[in-house]
């Protein structure tokens, strides 16, 4: 299948946008695989939204701003790919295949 890609999704008050962006993710995702959501101090229940979808969240505690929030995505994960995805993204099918290729 391919080397492991570690998906980084930074959202701040993103309740409304990450299931749909999340759920395009993890369609596609292959065993090894992770997706991990950098909540940036959210008041709307982004992370546990995030949750719900099945990503690994990382909570901030502050706003970090979206570099950031990459950055400590990227921290979070051992993957050898990485994918920095923005919430208004609609993700192609065959994306995460794309890239591991």
């Amino acid at each position: 299948m391919g080397l492991p890609v570690a998906t980084v999704v930074v959202a701040y008050n993103s309740a409304g946008e990450l299931p749909a962006t999340l759920r395009s993710l993890a369609e596609q995702s292959a065993p090894g695989d992770e997706l991990i959501v950098v909540d940036n101090a959210s008041a709307d229940g982004s992370a546990e939204a995030a949750r719900q979808a099945g990503a690994q969240v990382l909570e901030l505690g502050e706003n970090r701003g979206f570099a950031a929030g990459c950055h400590a995505g990227a921290r979070a994960t051992t993957a050898p790919l990485l994918l920095f995805a923005i919430l208004d993204a609609a993700l192609e099918p065959g994306c995460l295949d794309a890239l591991r290729a």
